[in-house]
């Protein structure tokens, strides 16, 4: 049974590394899936992971078990954890939350620093960015985000959900782009016009507006607001509810509801990501 406590007791894992890939075991194969929960459960010191019999995949981001900062391990491992949930297709919902009081509000700017004025330094960065919005876009079935508190640091990504929950003292914010002296061409650039319209996102992205939870509900970015205590057991339900439905609508429909999203990713992210580190190495901000 998954545990609805907002906090997560702390065990060893091991911390991927610049070298995603280059330090995961072989996977092994079962049936019609790629991955089993066994293979990748234990790979990430940031990430929790945790599945119930009938499917449903509960995602806690955290550090050392309480509220998630961002760091540079954990820029890695969301480059390739929805990679994993993606090929392992005993996962039938996918929740996503993070942990106590925030769900991406830290930033650990010392480290995430490393040299980025240099073509191989900015590859990495393109690379492992790309890969966060990509691969939660190729996870092909429904998920549901269950926004726990400030969101002010990569926002985009957790709103490719079909889904969207927040607790009542959510704020939503990119803090980390333009207000910063960088382009917003990581994704950003691309979901708030689909998700606002073009207007409203250059606004929010320009300005670094701080967007309410019940302003976000009126945008129809999250369709409920919800105390933090009953926000788990919201997005829980809907995931089980959903648990009954066959695998192949599951999977379908979520193909058939984020198609044009999916298109414009891929279209789009690339070329955002490039202009931004040309901006970057013209001139590189004061807090890397």
């Amino acid at each position: 049974m998954i545990n609805c406590d907002n906090q997560l007791s702390t065990k060893p894992r091991r911390q991927i590394g610049d070298a995603v890939l280059a330090t995961f075991n072989q996977p092994t194969y079962s049936g019609d899936t790629v991955l089993t929960l066994d293979d990748y459960q234990s790979r990430y010191e940031s990430i929790s992971l945790e599945r119930s019999p009938n499917g449903v995949l509960l995602v806690r981001l955290h550090t050392d078990g309480g509220p998630f900062v961002m760091t540079r391990p954990a820029h890695n491992e969301l480059s390739q954890v929805f990679y994993d949930i993606a090929a392992d297709r005993d996962n039938r919902v996918v929740v996503l939350t993070g942990t106590g009081s925030s769900f991406s509000d830290i930033l650990d700017s010392a480290g995430l620093s490393g040299d980025k004025t240099t073509p191989r330094g900015w590859d990495h960065v393109q690379w492992s960015a790309e890969r966060i919005l990509t691969g939660i876009m190729d996870i092909d079935v429904p998920v549901i985000t269950a926004i726990n508190g400030p969101l002010t640091i990569h926002p985009c990504w957790p709103f490719v959900g079909d889904v969207m929950l927040c607790s009542e003292d959510t704020v939503i914010q990119d803090s980390t782009h333009f207000a910063a002296g960088r382009v917003p061409g990581d994704g950003n650039n691309i979901v708030w016009e689909m998700l606002m319209g073009l207007n409203r996102s250059r606004y929010f992205l320009l300005t670094g507006q701080r967007i309410s939870a019940q302003e976000a509900l009126s945008l129809g970015l999250v369709s409920e607001v919800l105390p933090l205590e009953n926000l788990l057991p919201r997005a829980l339900e809907f995931a089980n509810q959903f648990a009954e439905i066959g695998d192949v609508t599951l999977r379908a429909t979520r193909r058939a509801l984020t198609f044009e999203l999916r298109r414009r990713v891929r279209a789009d992210i690339g070329h955002g990501l490039a202009i931004e580190g040309l901006a970057y190495i013209d001139n590189p901000p004061v807090t890397p």
